[in-house]
């Protein structure tokens, strides 16, 4: 079984933020996410989606539910691993050094606007025309987000 689709069973989903689910909620309709998820239960959409196991009747936080869904003082607890930085170099000087140990959701829109605000644009003369190209492209933005490097480690 995949290491992200293990059940935890040493906690239980009262692991799980509320407004981690919340957030889940909204990015799904500002994205264009699948819809359908929109309408289930909490429960089912834990289920739809991989954040738990059942056991003998007992939901369990898969790792996948505790990344996306945990409260940070159990992602600190059970997932001491997880953290993310966040880095901006000029040339060999270090600008920025943030390093994050949140739940995905909550970081992928903190590192969203970190890169949000360092998009500076200039200006091509096309005939008539004036073309604002950005240092930064959206789409590379979300896709480096979301293609994990390293998958966690269980302790």
């Amino acid at each position: 079984m995949n290491a992200v689709r293990s059940p935890l069973f040493y906690i239980s989903v009262a692991d799980f933020d509320p407004l981690e689910r919340e957030r889940l909620r909204q990015l799904i309709e500002r994205y264009g996410g699948d819809r359908t998820l929109l309408s289930l239960t909490d429960e089912e959409l834990d289920g739809a989606l991989g954040f738990v196991r059942s056991t003998d009747g007992i939901r369990f936080p898969t790792v996948t539910g505790l990344l996306i869904l945990g409260r940070e003082s159990a992602l600190r607890e059970h997932l001491p691993t997880h953290e993310v930085a966040f880095q901006v170099l000029e040339g060999t000087q270090v600008r920025v050094n943030d390093f994050y140990r949140t739940p995905l959701l909550k970081l992928f829109e903190r590192v969203m606007e970190q890169f949000k605000v360092r998009v500076e644009e200039d200006e091509v003369q096309i005939g008539l025309f004036r073309v604002p190209v950005p240092n930064y492209d959206r789409r590379t933005r979300k896709r480096s987000l979301s293609q994990c490097p390293h998958p966690p480690r269980l302790h």
